[in-house]
Formats: structure tokens, C-alpha cells, sequence
């Protein structure tokens, strides 16, 4: 009977965990994919497509990943074929300041680089995850270089999104104590 006892509540306590585990989890995600920028450029032969910046701020990382990662952050790029034909797209980080690497699909043992290609289907768009690495990055520095994506057999560019990172805001200087100043009348 005291076998059954401790059974019951060590399944109990696993079940417990597992639940706790999945809902932390579930929790992460959802504030992981919040603070990650994301943009999308839509792209066909023959013409240049100019999005807007990518805007990444630290701020918005919540408080496990600034634990974690503070100087890794992410974003998710996504470039469409807007044409009527299969694309050949060859993704590029192109002038960064800092180290970025690009990933498309599941995780695979090749090394990331800071090139993708892609056939896009028409109609059809590739996500590409974006990472950089801001440990060398200084808080006013502001554009960090450009994703370009590439027609890949001619080499002519189809579409550029500048990647900028949020300045922080201008510290206000102190309020300066002036009680210890004397001020002297013009007279005797």
C-alpha cells in the first residue's frame, strides 16, 4: 500500500512538472517571437524593390532573454515572388557593422552564414531568420548594414531592407542643485 502511495504522487509531481514545463514554454515562445523584428520585401525579375528599415531594438527583449542572450538579437525576414515563375533568390548580409548569421528551415548541421539560396515558387515566400550579434555595438550606433535579396543567375538585386538598430533615448542630465550658489544684488 505505501508502494501505490509514493506511485501516486510521484506521477503526480511528474505531471505537475510537465504542465509547468509546457506552459513556461509555450510562454517564451510567444515573448520570444513579440520581441523578434520582423519585415517582408516582395520581389519580382527585373525590379528593384526598396522596403523599409528593419528596426531592431534591445528594449523590447523581455527579461529572460536579456538574462540570457543580451547581445544576440533576432528578426525574421520574409521575401516573396511576386512574379508568375520560380525565383532563384540568393539572400546576402551585405555591409553589417556586426557578425549576422542567416538560417531558412529546420536547424542543420552546415554552419550559418550571411548567405541563403532559394527557389521561391510563385506566390510563395521564404522566411529567413536573421541573428546578429550586438556585443561589439555601442547604444547610439544606429544603421547596422542591408539584407539584399538577389536574383541569383543574373546577380541584379530585387529587393533592399536596411537594418537599423533603435537608438536609445538621450539621457536628461541631472537637474543641477544650486543652493550652494551665492547671488549678489548690484547693490552695497
Amino acid at each position: 500500500m505505501n508502494h501505490q502511495k509514493s506511485s501516486f504522487w510521484l506521477t503526480s509531481l511528474l505531471l505537475l512538472l510537465g504542465f509547468a514545463f509546457a506552459v513556461n514554454y509555450g510562454y517564451y515562445t510567444k515573448a520570444s517571437a513579440d520581441e523578434r523584428g520582423n519585415i517582408s520585401v516582395a520581389v519580382s525579375p527585373g525590379k528593384l524593390n526598396q522596403s523599409a528599415p528593419l528596426l531592431l531594438d534591445r528594449a523590447k527583449q523581455g527579461q529572460p532573454k536579456q538574462w540570457a542572450q543580451p547581445d544576440k538579437i533576432l528578426a525574421r525576414y520574409t521575401i516573396k515572388n511576386q512574379s508568375r515563375q520560380p525565383l532563384p533568390v540568393t539572400v546576402l548580409a551585405s555591409r553589417f557593422t556586426v557578425p549576422v548569421t542567416l538560417q531558412s528551415g529546420a536547424a542543420t548541421f552546415e554552419k550559418p552564414t550571411g548567405q541563403i539560396s532559394r527557389l521561391i515558387p510563385p506566390g510563395q515566400a521564404l522566411r529567413v531568420n536573421v541573428s546578429l550579434d550586438l556585443s561589439n555595438v555601442t547604444a547610439r550606433q544606429q544603421p547596422l548594414g542591408q539584407l539584399q535579396a538577389i536574383d541569383t543567375p543574373s546577380g541584379s538585386i530585387l529587393g533592399i531592407t536596411p537594418v537599423h538598430l533603435a537608438t536609445a533615448q538621450p539621457e536628461q542630465p541631472a537637474a543641477q542643485d544650486t543652493s550652494h550658489e551665492q547671488h549678489h544684488g548690484g547693490g552695497k
